[in-house]
């Protein structure tokens, strides 16, 4: 089901997606997940109000699936409605049984999406407010690993705040020990602070 859906997407073959998601419902109809990959057959095609009416049949049956509210935001976030987006986006990644690994994109897109004046320079202060609230969330619903931790740092380096940048690094050591290019960071900081014993 999902090579063919992903094939049809690849190759524009949006009736056929649609036949197949459509066969899909009818013979599981409280499967949300299949609601959702046709919201996105939608926006693919730039039906948005078509889209967002199957993500929230989806939301109303499954109100707890996060990567379904991480779907929604992409197409706010495609149709301009930023705030709810964010939202969405805030709901998502307040939940620890989301994949860190797909929460650690979104902050990747935002760090790069504000790394420069971008094409809106007016949008970066809110989106590197709302980055930040996104990476407290993280370091929340993720106490235990050290990824938060390392975004945090590098947002805060990114920023000029080297000092915090160095605390964010050196917490997120203690979470993984092993990791070599996180010591690397924290003993290249702590050189520039001045700092002899950087741990």
């Amino acid at each position: 089901m999902h090579h063919a859906f992903n094939t049809h997407m690849a190759l524009g073959q949006w009736a056929e997606a649609e036949k197949l998601l459509g066969r899909a419902v009818t013979a599981n109809p409280k499967a949300a997940e299949y609601l959702g990959m046709l919201a996105e057959v939608y926006d693919a095609q730039g039906k948005h109000e078509q889209a967002l009416e199957q993500y929230r049949k989806a939301l109303a049956m499954d109100p707890g699936n996060s990567m379904l509210r991480i779907s929604l935001a992409e197409h706010y976030y495609s149709t301009g409605r930023m705030d709810e987006a964010y939202h969405e986006l805030g709901l998502a990644f307040a939940d620890p049984d989301v994949d860190i690994d797909a929460k650690m994109q979104v902050l990747i897109g935002f760090f790069e999406m504000t790394e420069g004046e971008g094409e809106k320079p007016d949008d970066r202060p809110d989106l590197v407010r709302r980055s930040y609230s996104f990476i407290e969330a993280l370091e929340k619903a993720h106490p235990e690993s050290g990824k938060p931790h390392t975004i945090h740092g590098d947002f805060l380096l990114r920023d000029g705040k080297i000092s915090e940048a160095r605390d964010q690094f050196r917490m997120a050591l203690e979470l993984e020990k092993d990791r070599f290019p996180i010591h690397a960071q924290v003993l290249q900081l702590s050189l520039q602070m001045g700092i002899m014993n950087h741990w």
